[in-house]
């Protein structure tokens, strides 16, 4: 780069002057990636930000998670096939042949979220009474949303907790969904769980039965026998 600076001295004479000024020196670039954490199969931005220099630039990615490749561009699309960390590194060359190298960056790629295990307790649910839902996922990106659909009484959308306690309203047998979403979209489910819901209506025992467990659990089982002799000797001469 070529400056030239003009003026005059004390006398009014020119005093024109030149400068060589060079290229800005290329700074080391910076590299990131939008989400920094992702599941197998989704797509992360990588991109580098470098200053000074003769552009154009040129792109050298490595380390880069299997499945992605690299490219002549700042901003390189990148769906890991596996789950692992990598750290990703670029290095960008200038039209003058200058190099730099950014930092290394760690990427973290999880195994896509899957659920381990659901569970209705109790089961069968009674109608009227508490149900707890609950459900287990493994893999995927942190923070979950949950989801349980299915149960008259019982749906929760998009909550943040994996158990919910709820009451169902109605007895039959239904098919109950569930789902779980984590932070980068990727959703795991189950569908058309069956669960039974019976009446909570317990029948009274008749008085002879309350008679017996009593008996029974004063003399020990062994004297249950002797008992119902009696009883039948009570029932003859009634």
């Amino acid at each position: 780069m070529v400056a030239l600076f003009g003026g005059a001295n004390s006398q009014g004479a020119s005093n024109n002057a030149t400068w060589i000024v060079g290229p800005i020196p290329l700074s080391p670039a910076r590299l990131s990636a939008t989400p920094d954490i992702t599941d197998v199969g989704v797509s992360v931005n990588l991109s580098v930000a470098v200053f000074g220099g003769t552009p154009p630039y040129r792109y050298n990615w490595t380390k880069l998670p299997t499945g992605c490749a690299t490219a002549e561009s700042a901003v390189l699309p990148c769906a890991p096939s596996i789950p692992g960390t990598e750290t990703v590194e670029v290095t960008v060359t200038d039209a003058a042949g200058r190099s730099v190298s950014s930092p290394s960056l760690e990427m973290v790629v999880n195994p896509r979220p899957t659920i381990l295990k659901f569970l209705a307790d109790p089961s069968p649910a009674l109608a009227g009474q508490p149900l707890t839902l609950t459900v287990t996922e493994t893999g995927g990106t942190p923070p979950f949303r949950y989801s349980f659909a299915g149960v008259p009484g019982c749906s929760a959308v998009n909550v943040s907790t994996p158990s919910v306690q709820c009451v169902p309203n109605a007895t039959g047998t239904v098919n109950l969904d569930v789902s779980v979403v984590d932070q980068v979209g990727v959703a795991a489910s189950l569908s058309n769980v069956t669960l039974s819901i019976v009446s909570a209506t317990i029948s009274s025992p008749s008085p002879l039965t309350d008679e017996l467990v009593v008996f029974a659990a004063l003399v020990g089982l062994s004297a249950v026998g002797i008992y119902w002799s009696i009883v039948r000797s009570r029932n003859k001469t009634a």
